[in-house]
Formats: structure tokens, C-alpha cells, sequence
């Protein structure tokens, strides 16, 4: 099946090329059909005029019974995703819409098991995000609007190029009210937790050409950064051998727009009361330890004034010790 630039899905011919894309019309049928079902099939999606690498989906099965073109009718459909995985849709849908098959409505519950990110052919590899995800939710669609809800949990997720896979899980309970017509939506719920740490995503979205443009607001106040340091690695942010982040928040107001794989992120970012342990300056700096046991000789002496800032410059040099209390004092008298 390929998908055209009237958001129609046509059906392909196996040995003609599709030069149009062409509506799917079906024509309601007087009479219903007991039970219709497909095992160990292959469905192949495709968007026409489209670079990108078709998405496979395997070991295809469909269970539809008492099905008719004017009413409702109850289904499952189990696949194999593109690059492992499986998924499970199971529900009612129909009347089928005649001029376009994609409207017709549907109301479903969705599971999907060990999705492997990088391959599944719904994010383009070069973004560097990858990871294996797990998902439950439910879509009900009248044709033209549809809701989603749901959660989503991502393990030994990576979020760059350079990253490694994270060693915590993040979970995000979603919301989101879809326009099919004009392929956009808007997150109603975006809560992304890693352990103990929240943050609230919200804003809109929307398909452009081949890409997903995004408009989001990341609200994440007063985050514990103990929870937070198991994702730097997933980010590409590498810390001294062994060294760590302990204690302290992290708080962040984040607009994230642009093509998913071209986003910019703008906003304060806000990290007190922490520090990094298990880092030794002076064993890192090495061949620059004997410099450092001379500057434990240091004094402070107050240097000349300059007039466009008004004040003392500190100026650091080597003494003798004995002239780092004469030093102190003689800046305490110029205060």
C-alpha cells in the first residue's frame, strides 16, 4: 500500500508503477461477511515520491468477523514490526469511509513490544535515537478527529549519534488529540518520568512532506539530579572517569521546534547544589603537579586601580608565605 499526497491509501498493483496516487473506493456491499482472515501475511508501506525505505511489516495476521462496508465490525491484527518487535490492534471499526479508506473510523486499543527505535523505520536513523520501546494505549478516531492516550516505556534509550544506551528507563503517559485531515496534533499529556524525576511536555505537532515538525514546551522544575545522571551518557555527555554528579536539582523551561531531526532548543537551564565527586583535579592535571605544590605559596596582594571598573584587581603571584597575612590585611584596611 502507498500513501499519496491526498493522505489516501491506494492499493498497488504488483508489476505497474503507481504514476498518480488514487483514491480507494469501495462501494458498500448489500450483504456482510461472517469471518474474513489473513495469515502470514506481508504488508509493505510506502509514502509515493518518497526516499525513504519502505516499512515491512511481517507474519501479518487479521481476524475481522460479521464485516460490512456500512457498519461497524470487530478486528485484530497482529505483525511483526520492521526491526523487531510485535505489535497487537484489536477493536471496532467501520462504517468504511468509500472515498477514503484512512477515514474510516475506528476505535482500538494498541500494544507493541521491544520496538526497536533505530530500525523500526518511524525515526529517521540520523538523529541518533535508539532503544527499545514498549507501548499501551488506545485510539478512537471518528475519521477525521481522533484522541490517543497512553504510556510508553523506553529501555537503554539513546538520544544522540555520540550517546550510549541509558541505564534507567524513562516512562512518558501521553495524551494527544490528533487532526487526520491536516495530519497535526496537539499533547494534551505529556508526563516523562525517570525514576522519581518529572517533566511536562506539552505543544503541537504536525507531518510536513516526509518529516515531523514539532513545537513543544519541556517544563521540568526542580529535578533531582541523582536521577538525572544515568541519561547523560544516553545524551552523548561524557563525565570524568570516575566521577559523578551527587545531590543538588536541576530545573529547565525548554522550547524544542523544528523537524525532529533538525530541533532547536532554546531556554534557561538551572543546576544548584551539586557537585562533582570523584574527581581529583591534581592526579588529572599530572605533569602539572609540581607547578601546583609552588602555587601553594600563593599571596594575594591588591594591585593598582583601574578607572573604568573602580576596584582592586587581585593579582596572584608567588611570595613568601609570610607575606600572605601582611597582604590580607593591607587589602581589609583599602575596603
Amino acid at each position: 500500500m502507498a500513501h499519496g499526497i491526498s493522505r489516501a491509501w491506494a492499493e498497488l498493483p504488483l508489476a505497474k508503477p503507481l504514476s498518480r496516487p488514487r483514491r480507494l473506493h469501495l462501494y458498500p456491499k448489500i450483504f456482510p461477511i461472517g469471518k474474513l482472515e489473513v495469515n502470514n501475511g506481508k504488508l509493505t508501506l510506502a509514502s509515493v515520491g518518497s526516499k525513504a525505505k519502505p516499512q515491512v511489516f511481517d507474519k501479518v495476521n487479521i481476524d475481522v468477523t460479521d464485516f460490512s462496508f456500512t457498519s461497524k465490525f470487530p478486528f485484530e491484527l497482529t505483525a511483526k514490526l520492521p526491526g523487531g518487535g510485535d505489535a497487537d490492534l484489536s477493536g471496532k471499526a467501520g462504517p468504511i469511509n468509500p472515498q477514503d479508506a484512512a477515514k474510516t473510523p475506528v476505535e482500538a486499543s494498541v500494544k507493541v513490544n521491544n520496538m526497536d527505535l533505530a530500525t523500526s523505520g518511524f525515526i529517521d536513523p540520523a538523529s541518533g535515537i535508539g532503544g527499545l520501546a514498549k507501548f499501551e494505549g488506545t485510539l478512537n478516531s471518528d475519521g477525521s478527529q481522533a484522541k490517543a492516550a497512553g504510556q510508553v516505556t523506553c529501555e537503554k534509550i539513546k538520544l544522540s549519534p555520540k550517546g550510549t544506551p541509558a541505564s534507567k528507563a524513562i516512562n512518558v503517559k501521553y495524551g494527544a488529540n490528533l487532526d487526520l485531515s491536516k495530519q497535526a496534533g496537539t499533547i494534551t499529556q505529556g508526563d516523562v518520568s525517570i525514576g522519581k524525576a518529572v517533566a511536562h511536555l506539552t505543544g503541537a505537532f504536525q507531518t510536513q512532506g516526509e518529516s515531523q515538525v514539532l513545537n513543544l514546551r519541556l517544563n521540568a522544575p526542580n529535578i533531582p539530579v541523582d536521577e538525572l545522571e544515568a541519561m547523560l551518557p544516553a545524551a552523548g555527555i561524557v563525565l570524568p572517569s570516575g566521577s559523578q554528579l551527587q545531590g543538588g536539582t536541576l530545573s529547565a523551561d525548554l522550547g524544542i521546534t523544528g523537524p525532529v531531526d533538525k530541533l532547536i532548543i532554546t531556554g534557561p537551564v538551572r543546576l544548584a547544589n551539586t557537585q562533582l565527586a570523584g574527581f581529583d583535579l591534581g592526579s588529572k592535571l599530572g605533569a602539572l603537579s609540581a607547578s601546583l605544590e609552588r602555587l601553594r605559596r600563593v599571596a594575594i596582594r591588591p594591585f593598582r586601580k583601574q578607572a573604568c571598573a573602580n576596584r582592586s584587581i587581585l593579582v596572584l603571584d608567588v611570595f613568601d608565605p609570610d607575606l600572605v597575612s601582611r597582604s590580607l590585611k593591607l587589602a581589609r584596611t583599602k575596603r
